[in-house]
């Protein structure tokens, strides 16, 4: 689905180089690296993150001599570009807690007949949250 969109955007290194950044948004890369990532020649990339900086979607920030490249946080399309990408590349966002739990311990399925638990009734989720946070004595 990614050659989708190589077509909407005109460009293969632009396409690559906008998913480095909106997949991994809390991550600051520098020339060199975005090269070595997305497999792209240098000037590709160098064009390509000027023209992105010059739309502000990327920010720019010098430590010593290298330049860094990141999301910009404020870029008023970000969140939308972001949903785009990762639904191209098959990639779930984080923003729920409930996926982040441990699978309930009877849905897990044990290779020996003998280490499965009984079937229970599923916990309430807070409850289910407070038990994985360690807070299980304080929930009641």
């Amino acid at each position: 689905m990614l050659s989708d969109l190589e077509v909407l955007f005109s460009s293969a290194a632009r396409v690559q180089i906008l998913r480095l950044f909106l997949l991994h948004p809390d991550r600051q890369y520098y020339q060199r690296e975005i090269e070595r990532e997305t497999e792209q020649p240098i000037r590709a990339v160098q064009r390509e993150v000027a023209r992105l900086a010059d739309i502000g979607l990327l920010s720019r920030s010098e430590e010593g001599n290298r330049v860094y490249h990141r999301a910009n946080a404020s870029y008023p399309l970000l969140s939308e570009l972001t949903a785009l990408f990762q639904k191209a590349s098959g990639e779930r966002p984080e923003d729920s807690r409930e996926q982040r739990l441990p699978p309930e311990p009877s849905t897990v399925e044990q290779p020996f007949s003998w280490m499965t638990s009984p079937a229970i009734a599923t916990m309430p989720p807070a409850l289910r949250q407070a038990q994985v946070e360690g807070e299980w004595d304080r929930a009641y």
